[in-house]
């Protein structure tokens, strides 16, 4: 829940008791709105923590304020046994109305939610909503709480697709050091927080930092909840990601391997997370030039998308995309599938999707490939370039100059230039 939420439920609350003093409407009624509202003031739930105002309307409303003591001592008792794993993974779309929608192929969760809050302001607004409901909640309940936890892990994740890396960043830190402190590293709620920070080391492509911590949160998933929980399954999978960016393809494919296998055993063939792993274990041997055990992989994975997501949804796109490549069909026909899955990619998702951008650069390495190896087809290598350039234009578009996909995509350009790249700075073309 946001701030925007929590304010617009405090303002339903202020409209109640205003209307309360209009009408005649039962006096409990009255009463609880009133005490609610009072409530929201004492804590700083969805307005600025006002004892004077809380004071107020207690009085007004003949409400007792050993009452509000009452139901902030039960609010801090929340804190202990309690764990906020289950709050965490709803926040990171694990689970819940998202996942079903997700699955269902209604939604894609690569598509992080950029748009979440479009506009400048009204993100500032979210983000000082937060840091001043920290400071009231920290204030009255005292740190540790469970809601301090889950409202630090809410304002790390909003900024954090929102490409304020290093503030995201410090937020999850934050949350580490308090979960580890007051819980141990073993706990369920120190592992999301942990996985949180990771999430943000790779996002600056920071991959030796995510490594390490990937590491150490598998090593304990797999001791305490075993291979083939969920949430090791999940580990696993961002992990050999990790490993894929720092180029050890060996150590990516065997976790993927194992990963891909746990899902079948868990979930089944058919479930989106088993048809997931498997276009991530196909990927990496794509990268690694094994085709034929990449076709393998992805053979059947377009259709079993096509049933259970849509022919239309980013994932079953993607499999196309993969498949077409690992097949290795002729220069012409493997050349026309990708041109079709990018046109589809371009009026389903747009352009600024990151499977959009995906294929297109499939469909870049393919005319990049056929200009290379035969003379005649040299008109394809301009081609290619002005795609990879698109791409960046893009990536910068969505991402900024400079995001690790932004750099990736300009590392991918072919042209004279891209070795002088600072890793920062990117150069006009």
């Amino acid at each position: 829940m946001s701030p925007l939420v929590r304010s617009h439920i405090a303002t339903c609350l202020v409209n109640r008791v205003t209307e309360a003093r209009q009408t005649s409407l039962h006096q409990t009624f009255i009463q609880s709105s009133a005490f609610q509202l009072a409530l929201c003031h004492a804590l700083g739930f969805g307005v600025v923590k006002d004892d004077l105002e809380c004071r107020m309307l207690l009085d007004q409303f003949d409400l007792q304020q050993q009452n509000i003591a009452k139901e902030i001592s039960a609010i801090k008792e929340i804190n202990k046994g309690t764990s906020a794993t289950n709050t965490f993974k709803a926040v990171f779309f694990r689970d819940g109305l998202y996942a079903r929608e997700r699955n269902r192929g209604h939604l894609s969760e690569e598509q992080h939610f950029h748009q979440q809050y479009p506009k400048q302001d009204q993100l500032d607004e979210i983000i000082r909503g937060y840091q001043r409901e920290l400071a009231d909640l920290e204030n009255v309940l005292g740190n540790p709480h469970i809601l301090i936890n889950l409202l630090r892990f809410s304002l790390s994740y909003v900024l954090s697709i929102h490409d304020k890396w290093k503030e995201g960043e410090e937020e999850a830190r934050k949350l580490v050091e308090t979960c580890f402190k007051s819980l141990g590293k073993e706990n369920a709620d120190s592992l999301m927080a942990s996985q949180l920070l990771a999430s943000t080391y790779q996002q600056q492509g920071r991959w030796t930092e995510a490594q390490a911590l990937q590491t150490e949160e598998l090593e304990i998933r797999q001791r305490i909840l075993g291979s083939r929980h969920p949430g090791t399954i999940d580990n696993m999978q961002h992990l050999a990601g990790t490993l894929a960016e720092l180029g050890r393809w060996a150590e990516a494919e065997e976790l993927q391997t194992v990963a891909m296998n746990a899902n079948v055993d868990t979930f089944g063939p058919e479930h989106p997370a088993t048809l997931t792993s498997t276009t991530q274990l196909a990927l990496t041997l794509i990268r690694q030039g094994k085709w034929q055990r990449a076709a393998e992989f992805e053979a059947d994975n377009p259709d079993k998308k096509i049933k259970i997501l849509g022919r239309h949804h980013p994932q079953t796109l993607d499999s196309m995309s993969n498949l077409a490549i690992a097949s290795q069909l002729p220069p012409q026909e493997e050349q026309l599938q990708l041109r079709t899955i990018v046109k589809t990619c371009q009026e389903v998702l747009g352009e600024n999707h990151y499977g959009t951008m995906t294929c297109t650069s499939n469909l870049a390495s393919v005319l990049l490939k056929q200009g290379k190896l035969k003379e005649a087809e040299q008109g394809k290598l301009k081609e290619a370039e002005q795609l990879q350039k698109h791409i960046v234009n893009i990536s910068e578009e969505t991402w900024g100059r400079e995001h690790p996909d932004t750099l990736a995509n300009l590392a991918n350009l072919h042209i004279p230039w891209q070795n002088t790249l600072d890793g920062k700075k990117l150069k006009s073309y």
